[in-house]
């Protein structure tokens, strides 16, 4: 099945083989944006559980097996120890292995059978979620200084 799959959705996921350029990018749409350097608090065990509440509690679970229900249910201390580690990863640069693997599951898209008829969906680790929502805080202040009236995301 992973086969299968893989094949049918290979054009794609790969639509481009070659990794892009960023110095042509930056030759043809360098004009348009600025370079604003982006500077982050530290993480906090009290953040992440701010974070946490506004978190609906149901979701699917990695292959960690960690839900967003039991991390709101964890104390402050062991939220601060995530902390520590978010903080780590984002100092090296690297993610502990456990948390780098993702589950992808097949969505129908309407009727059908064939490989085209589902969507892929990747399901990363709860823990991993919540760091990313921690640090989308950030970011989306952040990327206020550099867009410009004619970009747009989100």
């Amino acid at each position: 099945m992973d086969t299968v799959m893989r094949e049918a959705w290979d054009d794609v996921f790969n639509a481009h083989k070659v990794e892009p350029d960023y110095s042509k990018f930056k030759a043809r749409y360098g004009r348009y944006y600025t370079k604003h350097r982006m500077t982050t608090a530290p993480l906090t065990g009290s953040g992440l559980q701010k974070v946490l509440s506004s978190k609906k509690a149901k979701g699917a679970c990695g292959v960690d097996g960690w839900r967003v229900a039991e991390l709101k249910r964890l104390p402050i201390s062991l939220l601060e120890g995530l902390a520590t580690l978010f903080n780590l990863v984002e100092q090296v640069g690297r993610w502990p292995k456990a948390l780098c693997t993702a589950l992808v599951s097949l969505i129908p898209k309407g009727t059908g059978l064939k490989p085209l008829d589902n969507r892929p969906i990747t399901v990363t680790s709860a823990i991993y979620r919540l760091w990313a929502c921690a640090r989308l805080r950030s970011v989306l202040p952040w990327q206020e200084n550099w867009l410009t009236e004619r970009q747009h995301s989100f």
